[in-house]
């Protein structure tokens, strides 16, 4: 198999199915079987291992929260069963995206969802796709700005739930105003494109 023709209408697929899978996947055998198939796809689009494994170090934060409250609300024993589970399943959803978003570009994206989409909704859709993997990198930055300013969300502070309120104003509040600030860029840069007046659209094979 040429690795590098496998097509992007194909990639896109075989993503948005992993991520659907992981909400019906309900044990921990079957998640890792599903995580199994993850790592094939990553090296079958020739993704960065490099990126992935950052990223899922930025799950890894997510997943410790998660576990934290599921503990304080079912107990320690079925707590940690139940939260690791969920949690696992939150990975597994987002993980194909990060790989989608490392093995194309924006444009590839756009171009492959326009053969069944109007240019518009292509368009939209593939600054969907990829969107949270630029905003996932911004928290990142957003997060260890926050911790060298001494904000208590390291994930051993957050055991203590008086912490939890630095989560919510250090956190949560910038990354929700930097979400919007980014939609707006790119709505601006959509505008200054002529977006939507010309029914045929190009698309810039770049790199990515």
């Amino acid at each position: 198999m040429n690795l590098n023709k496998i097509p992007t209408g194909f990639k896109i697929i075989a993503c948005m199915t992993l991520s659907m899978a992981a909400f019906v996947t309900r044990t921990m055998e079957s998640l890792s079987i599903l995580l199994c198939i993850n790592i094939l796809i990553t090296y079958l689009f020739q993704a960065s291992y490099v990126a992935i494994i950052k990223t899922c170090r930025f799950y890894a934060t997510q997943t410790v929260i998660i576990l934290i409250l599921y503990i304080f609300r079912f107990g320690f024993e079925t707590g940690i069963k139940s939260g690791s589970i969920v949690s696992f399943q939150f990975v597994l959803f987002l993980l194909p995206g990060s790989i989608l978003t490392n093995s194309i570009s924006p444009s590839q994206t756009a171009k492959s969802l326009s053969k069944l989409l109007p240019h518009h909704l292509a368009f939209v859709l593939a600054i969907c796709l990829h969107f949270i993997h630029y905003l996932i990198e911004e928290i990142k930055e957003i997060y260890e700005a926050q911790l060298m300013r001494g904000a208590k969300i390291s994930p051993k502070e957050l055991l203590i739930p008086g912490n939890w309120k630095d989560v919510i104003y250090c956190l949560l509040i910038p990354i929700i105003v930097h979400g919007i600030v980014m939609a707006k860029q790119i709505s601006l840069a959509a505008k200054v494109r002529g977006f939507k007046i010309n029914s045929n659209r190009s698309y810039w094979n770049g790199l990515h």
